[in-house]
């Protein structure tokens, strides 16, 4: 599966979709917006889904999501596990990622600017060293031969 990148409004459209009744680790990108507001929000949302090539409208005005991206937003938004990781470095901005797991599929969240990406992952081993990379890992001794 190719990556799937999704405004926050798009995810949350698509879980809508979806009939989750929440979306771990995503803020709702609705708040404050009035109801009119809203609907109308949701249109451009299927607009731009569409646009991107993760959805179809058809002549009559029915929207359909793609399977890949129908599939991919479900594991995460009816996950069974999910881990959020918050990787921050003196050196670097703050990096998010958000894990989900269901039925032996996992996919990975990265928060980017102002999209979020989303991936696939292979197995448990790829989801731990995704998790791990980039943590300078320094063993007690030589710690302890900084201090000497």
């Amino acid at each position: 599966m190719p990556e799937i990148i999704l405004t926050p409004r798009e995810l949350l459209f698509i879980s809508a979709q979806l009939e989750a009744v929440e979306f771990l680790g995503v803020s709702d990108a609705f708040f404050g917006m009035e109801d009119g507001e809203i609907q109308r929000e949701l249109l451009a949302l299927q607009s731009s889904l569409e646009k991107k090539g993760y959805a179809e409208i058809g002549v009559d005005g029915e929207f359909t999501l793609h399977d890949s991206v129908r599939e991919t937003v479900h594991i995460c938004a009816h996950c069974d596990t999910y881990i959020i990781a918050d990787k921050n470095k003196m050196d670097k901005p703050r990096l998010r990622e958000l894990y989900y797991a269901k039925n032996g599929k996992i996919i990975i969240l990265c928060e980017e600017e102002k999209d979020n990406k989303l991936t696939q992952i292979s197995n448990v081993d790829e989801l731990a060293r995704k998790i791990l990379h980039g943590i300078e890992w320094q063993s007690s001794e030589s710690k302890l031969q900084k201090i000497k």
